[in-house]
């Protein structure tokens, strides 16, 4: 664990490669770690990527790679970090995602039917071109496949979904998302919460916890400060559109539509707090 560069306030602003503190004090990460806490912990700096070329399955991740696309650990950063990176043409893309094909990280239980817990996700990432569609955050597994996360058209593919995506039709606004497969069209529910420029890292992240207030049960970062939109609890139980009760894993995507183009992931992590 790295224990400095953080700054305390939800409201300062923090471009620095540190995750937001404000976000995960409310992890008590230590104790889950120690197996004082009920609860899993998740971090991946990317020290150790292997190259790939073609679909795989690594247990720990899956990997969906189109023809002239690659997953690649990066070379310049000596902190770790995967590049995902396509030729130039159209609807070339490459995913992917923890658990290999089939596992899941965390499920959102409705409050109404299970012991209340908490959820967190964070990662901090850069595209290298403002064209084509990309996705980083919670995606139910089995969707190493060619439209398994995003579609052709630069969407959300009809599965369950929450995290951060980049449109295709907005290649340069970063919104907040989700969607329950085969429910109400998908959800974005922060527009634009960050303007995206090419080869510049951005750091997003989301919080869910049961404790908060009705009107605040999700919270959602950028760059270290919250921002003002809020997931409430009747969103949440609304099982129509979001993805409760549903088992998802860590899952970042993109498609191409002209130039060559890089997606660069610094790092991810995940929680999830069983709270009695």
């Amino acid at each position: 664990m790295r224990a400095v560069g953080y700054k305390a306030s939800a409201k300062v602003a923090d471009t620095g490669r540190m995750w937001t503190k404000s976000l995960w004090d409310e992890i008590p990460w230590d104790q889950i770690q120690a197996g004082e806490r009920e609860g899993w912990v998740f971090h991946d700096d990317f020290i150790n990527m292997p190259n790939l070329s073609v679909d795989a399955d690594l247990h720990k991740y899956a990997a969906f790679i189109d023809t002239n696309a690659t997953i690649t650990q990066g070379v310049a950063n000596e902190f770790g970090e995967v590049v995902l990176l396509s030729d130039a043409g159209e609807n070339i893309g490459a995913n992917l995602t923890t658990g290999g094909q089939t596992g899941g990280l965390s499920k959102f239980i409705l409050q109404a039917t299970a012991v209340p817990h908490t959820i967190a996700f964070e990662a901090r990432m850069k595209t290298s071109t403002l064209v084509g569609s990309v996705y980083i955050g919670f995606s139910e597994e089995g969707l190493g496949t060619t439209e398994g996360i995003l579609s052709n058209t630069g969407t959300l593919s009809d599965k369950n979904h929450i995290g951060f995506l980049v449109p295709e039709a907005d290649p340069d606004g970063l919104d907040f998302v989700y969607n329950k497969e085969s429910g109400a069209a998908p959800t974005t529910m922060i527009a634009d919460i960050h303007t995206m420029v090419a080869d510049e890292y951005v750091k997003v992240g989301f919080i869910y916890n049961y404790k908060n207030a009705a009107a605040k049960q999700i919270k959602v970062y950028k760059n270290g400060v919250r921002n003002a939109t809020f997931v409430t609890k009747a969103l949440i139980d609304n099982t129509t559109n979001f993805p409760g009760g549903e088992e998802m894993g860590l899952a970042m995507a993109f498609k191409n539509v002209t130039d060559i183009k890089n997606f660069t992931v610094d790092w991810w992590r995940a929680a999830l707090v069983v709270n009695s």
